[in-house]
């Protein structure tokens, strides 16, 4: 089962939000396992809180994902002339010769 649940306008503090209120009761109430949203800044302004909240649901038996990371990442590792990274990993967009 899946539901959606939208916090509308201006951004409130988590808790106080009508739909993360709305997730909270669904995983109390056992009609839900865990959250996923399309990205983290979603629910967190920073990593650390990110991480926060994920341990906090962790630790309840629950867990938090989200679809897209969009906060600071590494660079792409550069894809080789062969179209091998240099991990060793085959790349998609492999360079011509």
């Amino acid at each position: 089962m899946a539901a959606v649940f939208t916090d509308r306008g201006q951004q409130l503090p988590l808790k106080e939000r009508e739909g993360w209120r709305a997730v909270e009761e669904a995983l109390a109430a056992g009609a839900a396992r865990g959250v996923v949203m399309r990205t983290r800044s979603m629910v967190a302004s920073s990593s650390e809180e990110w991480e926060r909240l994920a341990v906090g649901l962790g630790e309840l038996g629950w867990f938090l994902a989200a679809g897209l990371f969009d906060g600071p990442v590494a660079p792409p590792v550069p894809a080789t002339s062969s179209g091998q990274s240099p991990l060793g990993a085959q790349t998609l967009n492999t360079p011509g010769p």
